[in-house]
């Protein structure tokens, strides 16, 4: 008679583990933290600038040497992975305009559910002109070209529609229509009813690439492309250059600016190519009113187009050369200030010299400009050496 067989032990269930938060990092992005079910994350990370100055102005030379940049970051997604949450915080003496003291740069909300759809709710950079909406971190000379903060729209309150892959084709197409308060950022004072409309539309052949970032420290071998243009009406604006500078003091009325910009955006094995032209006109040029003090003054519109050409060539994964021709010009009678702006570095001419050491995340730079109005006017002489680092 046969055995009867003995069944295997049952082994003791383990006890499920539990789940507990997670952190990752790497230098430049920061560190991460997510949460157990992935419904929320955290990633921090800061920014560092360390900059000297030489610069010749009309025969007078002068340095400033120090910490020019310091921003803080916090991002991250809530609840789930298509909603996310901006909050930059600026903290250099170069990253505060004189009528706010706020260090919010970035504040904002992004809704990324529908592919077509997307929604920015907040404070950011108003996407207008490429050149201005590129990466602060991410550029390849020292500073943004002088015509820029002029003529371009910076950060603004308000509300955007986009898509950076419109009707799926491999982010061929992408568009943003979006809707601000037109007075620029952390701005708290009253003034008229008026908003910013705003409309930018892009075209890359190749498909979607990091159009917002300048140069091509990757060195890829394919070739990439982003053709746009943008268009702005900014209704009642009570700052000279539409979003940025000192309100006005004539309390009624302001100016209607209509704001136009196209752009091209080129890299290849390691070379790049980013030019724009952009413009800005009022519907009248000046207005006459009081005072507080009930003096007649007279405010002027600021009125202006200008253009540039940026290169660049990596020429080792770490080295780069690059340079900018940049020119802007007066439309008609304008704001005597801005004139005299014109006057000084109505033309700009600068190369420069970078040593990546982690890409844009760490890098150093050296580059020096020539700025002058006519041609047969005095040059000014700028030189920059500094450090940009991202931990």
């Amino acid at each position: 008679m046969a055995p009867t067989p003995v069944a295997a032990p049952v082994a003791a269930a383990e006890p499920e583990k539990k789940k507990e938060w997670t952190f990752s990092g790497e230098p430049g992005k920061g560190v991460t933290f997510t949460s157990p079910d992935e419904r929320l994350s955290l990633t921090t990370k800061a920014r560092i600038q360390a900059r000297a100055t030489l610069t010749e102005t009309r025969g007078e030379t002068t340095e400033l040497v120090g910490i020019k940049t310091v921003r803080l970051y916090f991002q991250g997604h809530v609840f789930s992975k298509e909603l996310k949450y901006v909050l930059q915080l600026a903290l250099g003496t170069g990253d505060f305009e004189e009528t706010s003291p706020s260090p919010i740069f970035d504040a904002y909300f992004d809704s990324s559910h529908v592919r077509d759809f997307n929604l920015r709710i907040g404070q950011y950079f108003v996407q207008f002109d490429r050149a201005r909406t590129v990466r602060e971190f991410a550029l390849q000379l020292a500073d943004r070209p002088v015509l820029i903060p002029e003529l371009t729209l910076d950060r603004d309150a308000g509300i955007t529609a986009y898509s950076n892959d419109l009707f799926g084709l491999g982010g061929k197409l992408a568009y943003a229509l979006g809707v601000f308060g037109g007075d620029g950022r952390n701005r708290v004072a009253v003034s008229r009813p008026g908003l910013l409309y705003v409309l930018r539309l892009a075209f890359l052949p190749f498909g979607a690439f990091e159009d917002t970032v300048e140069g091509d420290t990757e060195r890829k071998p394919n070739p990439r492309l982003a053709i746009g243009i943008a268009g702005a009406y900014n209704q009642h604006t009570d700052r000279p250059r539409s979003t940025t500078g000192t309100r006005f003091v004539i309390k009624e009325g302001g100016f209607n600016y209509i704001h136009g910009a196209a752009d091209l955006h080129f890299k290849w094995a390691g070379f790049s190519l980013l030019s724009e032209i952009v413009i800005r006109k009022a519907h009248r040029d000046n207005r006459v009113g009081q005072n507080e003090a009930k003096e007649e003054i007279t405010e002027w519109a600021r009125e202006a187009w200008g253009y540039l050409v940026q290169s660049g060539y990596m020429l080792t994964d770490h080295v780069e050369v690059a340079g900018r021709w940049g020119q802007f010009k007066a439309l008609g009678k304008t704001d005597p200030k801005l004139e005299q702006l014109i006057a000084q570095a109505g033309h700009e001419v600068t190369f420069g010299l970078n040593y990546y050491v982690n890409h844009h995340f760490f890098k150093i730079q050296a580059d020096a400009g020539i700025r002058w109005g006519k041609w047969s006017d005095p040059r000014d002489h700028v030189a920059r050496l500094q450090i940009d680092a991202m931990f």
